[in-house]
């Protein structure tokens, strides 16, 4: 893993956002004083920090599919050694609950 000092060297480029977030995204950079390239990261940390019970949900959802606990497949995503999964290679699909939605993963038992 690269080091505090190696990451503030890397920079991510992502499309414009569409136009009502393009404006909000300025109006937020102009409030606070910032550039947008400055306010931006700050805003996808600030949204980050706010998903993290819907993210270990996923990850608890996904780990519990492979078989592994969330810690492992955190590990495996982290180090780049997990790949997308076929339901059908899923340890004991469980249900899931998104929205208020019952989805239940099937497997066709050709």
């Amino acid at each position: 893993m690269a080091t505090r000092k190696e990451e503030r060297g890397i920079r991510i480029t992502i499309a414009v956002p569409g136009e009502y977030y393009w404006a909000m995204l300025n109006l937020e950079a102009w409030l606070k004083g910032r550039p947008i390239a400055t306010e931006a990261p700050n805003l996808l940390g600030s949204i980050l920090r706010n998903r993290t019970e819907e993210r270990n949900n996923m990850l608890d959802f996904l780990a519990k599919g492979r078989g592994i606990s969330r810690e492992e497949l955190i590990h495996k995503i982290l180090s780049g050694t997990v790949q997308p999964q076929k339901l059908e290679d899923w340890v004991n699909p469980q249900p899931i609950y998104s929205e208020g939605l019952l989805i239940v993963p099937s497997i066709n038992q050709s």
